[in-house]
C-alpha cells in the first residue's frame, strides 16, 4: 500500500491551531441536552478517509506535539468550566498511541 505524502506543514500547523481555538470553549447546551460531549482531532488530512487506496501517515514531530498540547489545553479549559457546575462529570483524554490523529 502506498503512503500519501503530506505537504504544507505550516498550513497543517495553522489548521491544528484553528481546531484548538474552536474547541477551547465548552458547549454547555449540548452537554445538558445529551449528558455528554467530546472533542476529536479533526484536522485535514489526518481525519479524512483515503479514497485512492493509500495510507495517510500520522502527524510527526512538531505537529504531533502541537496536537497533544492542544488536547491538554482543551482538557484544562473544559475542566475549569466544568468545575463551576454542581453536576458530576467524567473528563478524560483518550490518547491512542501511536495513532495520535485518532485521539
Amino acid at each position: 500500500m502506498k503512503i500519501q505524502k503530506i505537504r504544507g506543514q505550516k498550513r497543517r500547523s495553522k489548521n491544528i491551531q484553528d481546531w484548538i481555538d474552536a474547541n477551547l470553549i465548552y458547549n454547555k447546551s449540548y452537554f445538558f441536552k445529551n449528558n455528554r460531549d467530546y472533542c476529536e482531532v479533526l484536522v485535514h488530512p489526518w481525519c479524512d478517509i483515503s479514497i485512492i487506496n493509500s495510507a495517510i501517515p500520522e502527524p510527526r514531530r512538531k505537529n504531533r506535539r502541537k496536537i497533544i498540547a492542544g488536547l491538554l489545553d482543551i482538557y484544562e479549559s473544559w475542566k475549569a468550566e466544568l468545575d463551576t457546575l454542581t453536576k458530576d462529570y467524567y473528563l478524560k483524554i483518550w490518547l491512542f498511541e501511536p495513532y495520535i490523529s485518532k485521539s
